[in-house]
C-alpha cells in the first residue's frame, strides 16, 4: 500500500520505535479508519453547532455588507454624474467598496476552505476503498466512513439555512450588487 497518497492515516498509525527498534503501529489500520469517522461526525457536530449558535449574526453582517456594497458604488457613481471636483471622495468610496470586499470574502473563505477539505476526504477515502482487498474488516470500515461522507454528513456552513458559506455565495452577492446598482441607476435617470 502507498501511503504517500493518505497523509491522515499515516498520521494516525505513525510508527513507534520500540526498544528492540522494529517500528510497528500505533492502531490498526481498522481502529485507525473507525476513529476518523467518528472525528469526522464530531467535526459536523461541531459545524452543525457553530451554525445554530452564529447563523443570526451571519445573515446580519451578510445582509449588511450586501446593502453596504450597493450603497457606496451608488455614491460614487453619483459623485462621478455631478460633480468631478473631489477625486478624495472617490478614493474614499473606492476604499470603502474594498473593505466590504474583503468583509465577504474573510466571511466566505473559511466556509469554502471547510467544504474542500472535506471533498479532500471523500477522495482519499474513495482512493483507500478501490486500493483495498474486497474483504475483511477494513473495507467494511471503508465503506461505512464513505456512505457517512457521502450520504449522511457533509461539511458545510448554512447560517440560518438561507445560504451555504462557498464562494459562489460571492458571485451571487456581486450579481446582486450590480442589478441593484443598474435599477437605482435607471430610477435614478429616470425621476431627472
Amino acid at each position: 500500500m502507498k501511503w504517500r497518497w493518505y497523509p491522515c492515516l499515516v498520521t494516525i498509525m505513525t510508527p513507534l520505535a520500540p526498544a528492540s527498534g522494529e517500528p510497528r503501529l500505533v492502531v490498526s489500520p481498522c481502529d485507525a479508519v473507525r476513529r476518523l469517522a467518528a472525528l469526522h461526525g464530531t467535526l459536523c457536530d461541531v459545524v452543525t453547532s457553530i451554525d445554530a449558535s452564529y447563523g443570526l449574526p451571519l445573515i446580519v453582517i451578510l445582509i449588511s455588507t450586501l446593502l453596504h456594497l450597493v450603497v457606496t458604488p451608488y455614491f460614487a457613481i453619483m459623485e462621478i454624474m455631478v460633480s468631478k471636483n473631489r477625486p478624495h471622495f472617490l478614493v474614499l468610496q473606492a476604499m470603502w467598496c474594498t473593505m466590504y470586499f474583503l468583509r465577504m470574502i474573510g466571511l466566505v473563505e473559511p466556509g469554502q476552505l471547510t467544504i474542500d477539505e472535506g471533498k479532500k476526504t471523500e477522495i482519499i477515502i474513495s482512493k483507500l476503498m478501490m486500493s483495498m482487498p474486497s474483504t475483511g474488516r477494513l473495507p467494511e470500515r471503508l465503506e461505512i466512513f464513505s456512505r457517512q461522507l457521502m450520504m449522511l454528513q457533509s461539511i458545510s456552513y448554512e447560517p440560518m439555512s438561507m445560504c451555504t458559506l462557498n464562494r459562489s455565495l460571492i458571485t451571487s452577492v456581486l450579481a446582486a450588487v450590480t442589478i441593484y446598482l443598474v435599477i437605482i441607476l435607471q430610477f435614478q435617470n429616470y425621476s431627472t
